[in-house]
């Protein structure tokens, strides 16, 4: 069933008029070019809506359900299963146990293990790196999404690209999100 809310549409109805402004600069139309020289030119790929991310997780874990909010704030479309325990589901999946965290997601074909933050998940959308599960924040770094604190108790902590050998290597680095992490959320009372 799909729900639209009205924050979604308009976040949606935005991103699409600025892909249009896009397409019309790089076709030369904005600024009078023809129709038949933008008709000849290669098609610029639009982005596709987000697809929808499913987590797997356990009923007590309040960290889980705030990495899921942090994720429908950025406007991704998410559903849950409890489960006694995600080991089960990580050893399908192909998570490593050594990556491992507190709950376990899937989404257009990858794994997304732990508090990986939403810019991470996109760049894995876009890019699509060969071999790869998905991607893994292991444990419960302080300062991850949906773990978030003070900015001074926040811990280093590197999101690793997870391969289907087992192997990973990082994909980005906390340093870079620690000053975004304290904008990306609203703060609430909840």
């Amino acid at each position: 069933m799909l729900t639209f809310t009205k924050q979604r549409i308009a976040q949606h109805t935005a991103r699409f008029a600025q892909q249009f402004i896009l397409l019309l600069a790089c076709t030369g139309l904005a600024t009078g070019g023809s129709i038949s020289a933008a008709l000849a030119s290669e098609p610029t790929p639009l982005a596709s809506p987000l697809p929808q991310m499913h987590v797997y997780h356990r009923e007590s874990c309040g960290c889980c359900r705030a990495w899921m909010k942090y994720l429908r704030h950025h406007g991704l479309d998410v559903t849950e299963t409890l489960v006694e325990s995600t080991d089960a589901v990580q050893a399908e999946l192909g998570v490593p146990v050594k990556y491992s965290s507190c709950h376990t997601a899937t989404i257009d074909g990858y794994v997304i293990e732990g508090h990986v933050a939403f810019e991470d998940i996109e760049r894995l959308l876009e890019e699509r790196p060969k071999g790869a599960v998905g991607l893994a924040v292991p444990g419960m770094p302080a300062g991850s999404p949906g773990m978030e604190v003070a900015p001074d108790r926040a811990e280093p902590y590197e999101t690793l690209l997870i391969f289907r050998t087992g192997k990973a290597t990082p994909f980005s680095s906390s340093e870079a999100k620690l000053d975004a992490a304290e904008t990306s959320m609203p703060a609430t009372n909840d």
